[in-house]
């Protein structure tokens, strides 16, 4: 059942006062108030299906506009603040695939998003709403993980082990980037990617973080991760960690602020930071977040998500032990605030308004089988794993192997 007295969503979208976010349990738009510490909900997205979970998870906010970026759902909807309602975008999605569409970067007035699902780099017009081209990363029989954008390029990761893909936007051109091709590396599969200046940070698999020479277009050095470094077992609610292996990968995210990359622990138990200028890997602790038992019989399988990143040298970090967010300021590596996830006062009363109050969502599975697309299930039952082991299990299996 829904929890009832939390807000979860896929961003904070701040327009300086406040956050715009979207609630994914339920597909509706709020707004949080931060002089108030309290959710304002603003209206429910016109699209839903038989389970709201994650139609639409993320926002950008431009002007009187909240551009709602689909998920599971279909279309950008664009809530205009001035008339109280909604257009939309149609993303044109044929063959039908789970969209899973993500900002990149806003410049000017142009948005870049990128579509794990349709594998495509779409970039929209926010003043005249309306997409105004989009490129195909790859045709392949992969599923993307992570993007990022650098200058005029973007660089993607997939499954495909060792495989980088750069799509350079100014001239149209996307290439394959074989990084098992470098003589000396030994076969590595990447989760997370990050831009700092000509250099690429990678973390996945092997116990190293990789750094990329863009120009040279080569992994030119790794840092060993540390040997204290383990993972929580989610799956028995152990919260005695086993120690690293070359086969575990560790990061869900990673985050570059000006000279400073931080890695985002999936179900490991640090989060870690590292100083371009040193290359030094450092611990950066946070009370409070070291898992119990009890807090491992979550439903959601992992520990942290990055939600915002500034201008300023902050971003906010959502915990999913606490239920919190925190604002972490990488100038002196320390954590400035954190945000309770405040009960919004008629939250009840709302559900209840919308027919949702007891609507059964997908967190009753694993959510691994929410976070992940349907290719990676597919893939699962493919290579045959047990049918009567659960599908978190599959897809944490797949994962890691």
């Amino acid at each position: 059942m829904i929890n009832k007295k939390e807000i979860h969503t896929g961003n904070f979208e701040w327009d300086g006062t406040d956050a715009w976010i979207i609630c994914s349990y339920t597909n509706m738009l709020f707004k949080y108030e931060f002089l108030n510490a309290e959710y304002r909900f603003v209206a429910p997205l016109p699209e839903n299906g038989i389970a709201h979970y994650d139609f639409h998870s993320k926002c950008v906010k431009y002007k009187m506009k909240v551009f709602c970026l689909p998920n599971r759902g279909n279309n950008i909807y664009i809530y205009d603040l001035a008339i109280n309602k909604f257009r939309k975008i149609d993303l044109q999605n044929l063959d039908g695939n789970r969209i899973n569409l993500d900002k990149l970067e806003v410049k000017d007035h142009i948005l870049y998003t990128v579509s794990y699902g349709m594998k495509q780099i779409i970039i929209i017009d926010l003043e005249a709403e309306k997409i105004i081209n989009r490129y195909s990363i790859t045709e392949c029989d992969c599923t993307l993980y992570k993007a990022i954008k650098c200058g005029d390029i973007v660089y993607a990761i997939s499954n495909e082990k060792g495989i980088l893909w750069q799509c350079d936007l100014k001239r149209s051109i996307v290439k394959k980037i074989n990084l098992l091709n470098d003589s000396g590396n030994e076969e590595c599969g990447f989760t997370t990617i990050a831009c700092v200046k000509e250099q690429l940070w990678l973390s996945g698999y092997n116990n190293k973080i990789y750094i990329f020479n863009r120009q040279k277009e080569i992994l030119e050095k790794y840092i060993e991760l540390p040997d204290d470094l383990g993972i929580y077992d989610f799956i028995n609610s152990n919260s005695i960690y086993k120690n690293k292996d070359k086969n575990d990968f560790y990061f869900y995210d990673c985050i570059a602020v000006d000279n400073t990359v931080w890695f985002i622990p999936y179900q490991a138990n640090k989060i870690l930071y590292v100083k371009t200028t040193d290359n030094v890997i450092r611990e950066f602790y946070i009370d409070e977040e070291e898992e119990t038992d009890y807090s491992l019989n979550r439903v959601v399988k992992r520990k942290y998500e990055i939600v915002k990143k500034d201008n300023e040298g902050q971003f906010v970090l959502k915990s999913y032990k606490n239920s919190c967010y925190y604002i972490i300021d990488t100038t002196d590596q320390t954590m400035k605030i954190r945000l309770n996830n405040v009960s919004y006062l008629n939250l009840e009363k709302i559900w209840k308004e919308y027919g949702i109050y007891n609507t059964i969502f997908l967190e009753e599975i694993a959510v691994d089988n929410i976070m992940y697309s349907y290719e990676i299930v597919n893939d699962v039952r493919r290579n045959g794993l047990n049918e009567k082991t659960s599908i978190g299990s599959k897809i944490y299996s797949y994962i890691c192997s």
